[in-house]
């Protein structure tokens, strides 16, 4: 099965998970998630769970992980939701998108059946595909008031847009030694992701994915696949998909 993994905070859960239901998404990934062939859920951090609690399901649509749910604390909410997953779910492809993303149901599955088989079949040659983006001369080591302290190695997936893990990748992920010095270090989970990654496979991103932001207003999710049919993922200007 195929595994969605949204990443919220308790700040935009509702508002984004309305927007996600107005515009057409949710219902269809409730549909596939009846007919077997996706799981998925948005995934929020919860401070307060007992220590020895890794996770708590909150309902049908919500897990929480044991961690802080602000910015500086999403690498370490990735990690752990990442856990959780292998844990819980074994996924055949973990894909991982922000709340302010739409993937391309018909484009990823294979339109108009949305049979699972296409997408399984294309990745298993790869154990990370995304959107390659953070150039040097884009990378700023500051975001939201933080400062990132880990070092600067390359260009990395787009995080918010989303990408695709293999159950390699994700097994080498929840086991990497040393995590927790690695995470003191880091602010951006897309980044800490790739370093991770490229201590073990040759990956980079493949052209079949084109993973992108769709330049359009429009709010209903059957136009926009209709539309964009190329595109691998919708990104809201400044999340009108969502609000």
């Amino acid at each position: 099965m195929i595994f969605l993994l949204i990443v919220t905070c308790d700040k935009h859960l509702k508002t984004r998970r309305e927007g996600m239901i107005q515009c057409g998404y949710l219902p269809i990934l409730e549909s596939l998630r009846n007919k077997g062939l996706l799981n998925f859920f948005f995934i929020k951090g919860n401070p307060h769970l007992h220590p020895y609690v890794s996770h708590r399901r909150v309902n049908e649509f919500t897990l929480e992980v044991n961690c802080k749910d602000d910015y500086e604390s999403l690498p370490t909410k990735i990690i752990k939701s990442f856990c959780v997953i292998k844990e819980l779910f074994n996924p055949r492809l973990l894909i991982k998108t922000d709340d302010d993303c739409c993937l391309n149901l018909f484009r990823l599955f294979g339109s108009p059946s949305l049979n699972i088989e296409p997408i399984i079949d294309s990745l298993k040659s790869h154990h990370y595909c995304g959107t390659l983006g953070n150039y040097p001369e884009s990378y700023k080591s500051e975001w939201n008031g933080a400062s990132n302290r880990s070092k600067y190695i390359g260009p990395y997936m787009n995080g918010g847009m989303g990408y695709t893990l293999s159950p390699e990748a994700l097994d080498f992920i929840c086991n990497f030694p040393n995590l927790e010095r690695t995470l003191s270090l880091e602010i951006f989970e897309d980044k800490l992701i790739w370093d991770l990654l490229r201590e073990k496979f040759d990956i980079y991103a493949t052209d079949f994915w084109k993973w992108r932001v769709a330049p359009t207003k429009d709010m209903n999710y059957i136009n926009l696949c209709k539309s964009f049919s190329d595109c691998i993922s919708f990104m809201g200007e400044q999340n009108q998909l969502n609000e």
